[in-house]
């Protein structure tokens, strides 16, 4: 183009979740020289790598509390004489959930490495007391 005009290109895309679009330019500048661009625009399918179909509803948000819920069920499954799996296994479970895109939020990258570690420690700490006690 020599010009000096502004040209515009448009194309209207409707559910198109899954794709990549490339948008490519080129041009050339008396001054700058050759001019070019590559823009990639991604439409996402979800966060989610395993769904189960709220999206469609508009409910993304029961996510995060099936994930809880069933958080709150696995913890639930330890009793006093087993808690130190508990401490190791839950931290897992999340970690699973964090991964599925079922958890999410701004720290759960900090938090969910803490608890287990901390769950390790525990798991640590009751192994060392069942060795002393005998």
């Amino acid at each position: 183009m020599t010009d000096t005009s502004v040209h515009d290109f448009s194309n209207i895309t409707t559910n198109w979740t899954g794709a990549i679009f490339y948008v490519k330019f080129n041009g050339t500048h008396d001054t700058y020289g050759d001019l070019s661009e590559l823009k990639a625009y991604d439409f996402p399918e979800g966060d989610y790598r395993i769904s189960l179909g709220l999206e469609e509803y508009g409910a993304e948000k029961y996510y995060s509390w099936i994930a809880i819920g069933f958080l709150f069920l696995v913890g639930s499954l330890f009793s006093a004489t087993n808690t130190k799996f508990g401490a190791v296994l839950l931290p897992g479970f999340a970690f699973v959930f964090g991964w599925m895109g079922w958890l999410t939020g701004t720290h759960l990258a900090i938090a969910l490495p803490v608890c287990a570690v901390i769950g390790v420690l525990f798991y640590m700490s009751e192994t060392e007391k069942e060795v002393v006690q005998g």
